[in-house]
């Protein structure tokens, strides 16, 4: 029994502990100040804490103090403006507009100013609410003031203690989630690689953006959980177990990079029942590999370091055994070269999950900087410098100056609908709670249009549900230290699914703001309860209409997504192509890696959201379609390249390969700038590869203007998987050359349109 709330804690999820932990602060805050100056006080006290528990988010404990800083001074500002003004409602609209506008560029600083956004409004109408009807007169009203202060700060303290204590679990579960992540992904490779094998039609006359579209958006949508896991990793104090779950992380990223090649080379596949057996085998390797990888994360999240590899990495041996026997008995040249490259990255993939399991299940672990076996170039420094900004510099706040920029427009259109929900608000019927309306606003209206469909949608299913659980509580008559409690159970549920589930959250503010008014005013019953429903339909309504008022459509951040991914594929690729290589590279190459990635995942968003926008801003979807399949397939490339080099570099020729890289280098860089590039012609020569005629008229307009200097065989066979390595360095170059090409026609075909 003692050991049970202890194995409860460890199935949560990092986002409920969270919001648990924060109940608890409003609780221990709350109940202190109750215990000294009564249940008045406490109340008051209670609603500071709240809302600044809002910047308590899943963080490294470093980045914790400054979150917290920033919300207590801004909310305890607001908490003065709504004071001063409370008795004028001329005067307190102003407030709540000039609020309001102000909150919207916390949002300049990304995802981490969300949070901040939110503490602003919450405060503004938990005080609004508090300071209405003149409740609070002369003395009494600068009493609260102090009350809401005091929570606040007791809530910050509380915030950056309880980050400290959690923050190994913390940490222990983000490792777990990108293990997830990335489980995900395998299966849904093994799920596109299946598909391969349904059909007789050749790989190259199938859709390639149709069949790849689901696998580019599954690995885009794994970069948020694996900057999450970095940053509470790599900011971790130089410890034995932290050094530990820091490695494990950087070779599930090495995973992710060996995954990717398994793509490449398809073309080949033929209907043989060779090539068929060997693509069977890998299917069944990667569910392999993400069933032990889901084994893994639960058994993270249970608390057990020592996981139970050996069952698992028996069965990933069997499935790569099979591919090694079905390239075994394979004579034909070209599905045998195919059965035994496959069988080769199976290998490779194996050895990257033995290391994980053996980092993971090692008591004992050695600094990052030694492992140059595992990680070559590894070093602490690069890792912490791949960690998310902790700093609120104010420099972020010049670009956003501009009509034109999206937080300048969301600002104005939310600030605009506040204003129509405040007249609104006080010409109802009802005119006891004017606040709430303006909440429903507030929450809903978001920077694009499909982020306030869901949340509209979400808003008004929870509130009906919370005001039904609220409904069922109060009848049952309880006394204020079980609403407190309940309070503090719905601030748990808020906090936590904030940004899992809105429709909890929701129904969790229903219940919040039902209880309070209870507390507050002594108001219950049915009507209260209908006149929030009445306001979240009609807020909902408000924030629906007013997010087509000087809307921020995706077609206008096209052109600075397209230069960002540019910018970063050229980065990349100019770093992968760089022989010989210094040490220090390594954290310039994850840098550079990790910043594809983002981009992509944003590119994937905004695919996303054009599909919820009105077709007449709409652009077509598939040139954005195919700048990401081809996005994907040249990191895909560029991450065999890399691999390649980090594992067979010493039997590269290298008299051969460097020309080729630097070559490569000069011709990509002619590519992306829009100039010809000069060079030779000899490197495929001596490496005996000739282009066909064929693959000569198979090129993109793009290439033909400026052209690789090499000659090499896209289309022809397979060279031998079992031989020496530069080969396959040759052709894989000439194919980062056509996807490069491929990806700088899409990307003009994009500009022109937003254009």
């Amino acid at each position: 029994m003692v050991r049970l709330p202890q194995r409860l804690s460890y199935r949560l999820p990092s986002h409920l502990i969270n919001g648990l932990s924060v109940g608890t602060g409003l609780v221990v805050v709350s109940g202190l100040i109750a215990a000294v100056a009564g249940a008045p006080a406490a109340f008051a006290a209670s609603s500071g804490a709240s809302v600044v528990s809002v910047a308590d988010t899943v963080t490294a404990p470093q980045a914790k103090p400054r979150a917290m800083r920033n919300a207590v001074i801004s909310s305890t500002l607001v908490a003065l403006m709504v004071a001063l003004t409370s008795h004028h409602p001329w005067w307190l609209g102003l407030t709540a507009l000039l609020v309001t506008f102000a909150s919207i560029f916390w949002t300049a600083w990304g995802k981490r100013g969300g949070p901040q956004t939110f503490v602003m409004i919450l405060t503004l109408v938990f005080q609004m609410a508090a300071y209405s009807d003149g409740r609070l007169p002369g003395a009494a009203g600068w009493q609260h003031l102090g009350w809401v202060l005091c929570g606040a700060l007791g809530m910050a303290g509380w915030s950056t203690l309880s980050g400290w204590v959690l923050a190994q679990r913390y940490r222990t579960l983000g490792l777990a989630d990108a293990m997830a992540a990335l489980a995900r992904l395998m299966r849904e490779q093994a799920l596109w690689t299946q598909g391969q094998l349904v059909t007789d039609t050749p790989l190259a006359a199938r859709d390639e953006n149709d069949s790849l579209l689901a696998l580019v958006r599954q690995q885009a949508s794994i970069a948020d959980v694996f900057q999450q896991a970095r940053d509470l990793l790599y900011s971790a104090p130089d410890t034995a177990k932290a050094r530990r779950q820091a490695a494990a992380l950087v070779h599930l990223v090495d995973m992710r990079d060996v995954s990717l090649v398994f793509q490449l080379d398809l073309e080949h596949l033929s209907p043989q029942p060779e090539d068929q057996a060997a693509l069977k085998a890998l299917v069944d390797a990667l569910e392999a590999h993400a069933a032990l990888l889901d084994d893994s994360a639960l058994e993270l999240r249970r608390g057990f370091p020592r996981l139970r590899a050996a069952v698992g990495l028996a069965h990933v041996a069997v499935s790569t055994a099979a591919s090694a026997q079905a390239a075994a008995e394979v004579h034909a040249p070209a599905p045998g070269a195919l059965a035994g490259l496959l069988s080769r990255r199976l290998q490779h993939l194996a050895r990257h999950q033995a290391a994980l399991q053996a980092t993971c299940a090692r008591q004992t672990g050695r600094p990052i900087d030694e492992q140059q076996q595992d990680s070559p170039g590894l070093h602490l420094a690069a890792l912490r410098s791949m960690v998310s900004p902790t700093r609120w510099p104010l420099s972020v706040l010049t670009p956003h100056q501009s009509w034109q920029s999206p937080v300048m427009r969301h600002a104005a259109r939310t600030t605009a609908a506040m204003a129509c929900a405040y007249g609104l608000s006080h010409a109802l019927p009802w005119t006891s709670h004017p606040h709430w309306l303006l909440m429903t606003v507030a929450v809903v209206l978001r920077g694009n249009l499909e982020q306030t469909l869901l949340r509209r949608n979400a808003r008004v299913i929870g509130t009906l549900i919370g005001c039904g659980v609220a409904a069922g509580l109060m009848s049952l008559q309880p006394d204020d230290g079980v609403l407190m409690g309940a309070m503090a159970i719905a601030l748990s549920l808020a906090h936590g699914y904030a940004l899992i589930d809105y429709r909890i959250t929701s129904a969790a503010g229903a219940v919040l703001a039902l209880t309070q008014s209870h507390l507050a005013l002594g108001a219950g019953g049915r009507w209260v309860t209908v006149e929030r429903i009445a306001d979240t339909l009609i807020g909902t309504g408000l924030a629906w209409a007013f997010s087509y008022l000087w809307p921020s459509w995706e077609k206008a951040q096209l052109p600075r997504l397209i230069r960002r991914l540019v910018q970063a594929q050229m980065a990349y690729a100019n770093l992968v192509m760089t022989l010989p290589r210094a040490d220090a590279i390594g954290g310039e190459l994850s840098q550079a890696r990790r910043e594809v990635y983002d981009v992509l995942w944003l590119l994937a968003q905004t695919l996303q959201r054009l599909n919820r926008e009105p077709r007449r801003v709409r652009p077509p979807g598939a040139p954005l379609e195919s700048l990401l399949v081809h996005s994907h397939r040249l990191v895909s490339h560029l991450a065999g390249i890399n691999g390649l080099v980090s594992a067979r570099r010493a039997e590269l020729d290298m008299a051969v390969a460097e020309p080729a890289m630097a070559q490569a280098r000069q011709a990509l860089a002619a590519l992306w700038a829009g100039t010809p590039s000069t060079g030779i012609a000899a490197t495929a020569e001596a490496e005996g590869d000739h282009t066909s005629t064929a693959a000569q008229a198979d090129t993109t307009d793009a290439e033909r203007a400026h052209p690789l200097p090499l000659s090499l065989d896209n289309t022809g066979s397979l060279p031998d998987p079992h031989g020496p390595p530069t080969p396959w360095l040759l052709r894989r170059i000439h194919l980062v050359h056509s996807e490069a090409a491929a990806l700088a026609q899409a990307t003009q075909a994009l500009r022109q349109q937003a254009a």
